[in-house]
């Protein structure tokens, strides 16, 4: 046996034990620091919670009121405004060739509350005249517009189409609330001058609807 490996006295394995034991007891102590900040932690963050919870809270509440605006039309062949009509053509003795003029108002009803667009498309055709017309649609500006008449139209005005098919111009037009201003359509109404002469005596009722759509106008 070498001089390293003699035998330790009982003073020393006494003293080593010590050692060891206060190594445990210093490691003991710092897990429990290391779980007392934990919990401490835990515990800031429960109190910190429970403030939250504690806390004075308050609501303010907005209300809104919500309602449908009114949106309508009528129409004025005769003097009268109401939501029909029918067009005053002269044309009870109509020859071939023979050119007939005729005008519609068209405003909103004095109880909407919007603004609209409006536009006019066929609707409606009966009897044996009716291929045999065509007409088309003029809408002279508000406040400068001349009688119904070949003058509404001007040399450069839309093309005759036939009774069942849209006008050539057809762009909408704005009527305000409570018919505070008018639009009105110019009619021309042609009948075919090679009408064949089975024709005579036969007529035809053609009807036209204006559709309006409301507009935003916020």
């Amino acid at each position: 046996m070498s001089n390293n490996d003699a035998p330790m006295d009982a003073s020393q394995s006494l003293e080593s034990r010590g050692s060891v034991g206060r190594r445990r007891r210093a490691n003991t102590v710092r897990r429990r620091r290391q779980v007392r900040a934990l919990l401490a932690g835990g515990l800031v963050l429960g109190v910190g919670a429970s403030a939250t919870f504690a806390a004075w809270t308050d609501q303010e509440n907005a209300s809104g009121e919500f309602q449908t605006g009114i949106f309508g039309i009528e129409a004025n062949v005769d003097g009268t405004w109401n939501s029909e009509g029918q067009m005053q053509f002269d044309s009870t003795n109509m020859y071939p060739g023979q050119d007939v003029y005729a005008s519609v108002l068209i405003r909103s009803s004095p109880d909407t509350t919007m603004d609209g667009e409006i536009t006019v498309a066929p609707f409606e055709t009966t009897g044996a005249l009716a291929p045999h017309l065509s007409y088309r649609v003029a809408v002279p500006s508000e406040g400068s517009s001349p009688a119904c008449g070949p003058s509404s139209f001007g040399p450069n005005g839309a093309a005759l189409v036939p009774l069942s098919d849209p006008p050539e111009t057809n762009d909408p037009h704005v009527v305000s609330s409570a018919g505070q201003n008018v639009v009105e359509y110019c009619f021309h109404v042609q009948l075919d001058e090679n009408t064949p002469n089975a024709m005579q005596g036969t007529d035809t009722q053609h009807i036209w609807v204006w559709s309006a759509t409301s507009i935003d106008d916020s």
